[in-house]
């Protein structure tokens, strides 16, 4: 064989394996496979969610609370629908971002998570968030660190109607 027929070759093999990974990521994004794909400091990452991992996922979408995992770095790698509606963001808006850009940084270090990943800690408290279009939201955010995944995972329950309710009861 000659280099030009070794360079044939190996182009052809470069074209299939495109092929494959172009048909795997359109899978992917048509939903014909459940996979969460981040980009974060390591570069793009695809994780798939196979058998009794998609019933938890259907629980975590159906839940009246938004809800998020961190990376050690304090990157969304994933949250359900209600985290981008409390914060009135589009959701894939959301995921592969740091959780800074939507919780100031002041209200995470009284849960001890900063921006560098300061994930040895839990915390339950009850902060304000602003959401996109500048609107106030009482929520209580609950953090907790996952040793299993080197990152933690965010619940936050908005409060608004709880809040409203309150200051009527104050009034009678």
């Amino acid at each position: 064989m000659n280099k030009n027929e070794d360079y044939s070759s190996e182009l052809e093999e470069l074209r299939l394996r495109l092929a494959e990974a172009e048909e795997t990521l359109n899978a992917i994004q048509n939903g014909q496979v459940d996979a969460v794909v981040v980009n974060g400091v390591e570069g793009t990452q695809v994780f798939t969610l196979e058998g009794a991992d998609y019933a938890y996922r259907v629980l975590i979408e159906e839940m009246n609370e938004g809800v998020a995992i961190l990376t050690a770095d304090s990157t969304i790698f994933y949250c359900n629908r209600q985290l981008a509606s409390i914060f009135k963001v589009p959701l894939e808006e959301m995921i592969g971002r740091p959780v800074s850009e939507f919780i100031q940084l002041e209200h995470l270090k009284k849960c001890q998570i900063t921006s560098k990943g300061d994930l040895n800690s839990r915390c339950k408290e009850e902060i304000l968030v602003r959401a996109r279009d500048g609107t106030l939201i009482p929520v209580q955010i609950t953090i907790r660190f996952l040793k299993e995944l080197n990152g933690s995972f965010m619940v936050i329950n908005d409060l608004t109607d709880q809040k409203r309710a309150e200051r009527s009861f104050r009034i009678f």
